[in-house]
């Protein structure tokens, strides 16, 4: 009888610390300034797409996390201008993954830095088509219409990938030594 009783409360004890980390791995919180999809580790299988705060879900999920506002990229580049000359450019823009198309950006870029890479990858394509828009005389007297040309590509660029980009700065342009002393 002794042991019948002592099986029943270990099985009831065990029941309890089971269904305590059940619930505690079923809880879990995003950040303040992310997003993210909740990520069925068990099933594999995105499901919904959730702001800041405390929320449940299957056991042993994780979240896949985006940030959830403009996020500064910047980058050094080396180009050729329209007449042959290689400049370097500092640029530098902001951009945020559209909420809408969070599921179809974690199937395609899996998380965060992936996404970010190939954003990178993607501006710094759309800078190079600028940059070759331009005579090297216009990266001295023209450089606002440099930068707008620049943020203009780079927004369609980054469009293409489902996120939203402002603000792209055009911090330094280092035009060549010889052609600054001629």
């Amino acid at each position: 009888m002794f042991f019948k009783t002592c099986g029943i409360v270990f099985l009831s004890v065990s029941g309890i610390v089971l269904t305590i980390l059940l619930i505690a791995e079923s809880v879990k919180r995003v950040e303040t300034n992310n997003v993210a999809i909740m990520y069925d580790v068990v099933k594999k299988d995105l499901l919904s797409v959730h702001g800041p705060g405390l929320y449940n879900g299957p056991p042993f999920f994780k979240w896949i996390t985006f940030n959830g506002v403009y996020k500064q990229l910047e980058q050094k580049i080396k180009c050729v201008t329209q007449d042959g000359l290689l400049v370097d450019l500092d640029v530098s823009f902001q951009y945020i993954p559209k909420y809408a198309f969070l599921n179809s950006i974690a199937k395609k870029y899996k998380n965060q830095g992936s996404f970010e890479k190939l954003l990178l990858h993607a501006s710094h394509s759309a800078i190079l088509i600028a940059c070759t828009s331009f005579n090297i005389t216009e990266y001295q007297n023209n450089r606002p219409q440099i930068q707008l040309q620049i943020e203009k590509n780079i927004i369609q660029k980054v469009q293409l990938m489902n996120a939203d980009a402002i603000a792209a700065q055009l911090i330094n342009v280092q035009v060549p030594n010889d052609w600054n002393q001629a």
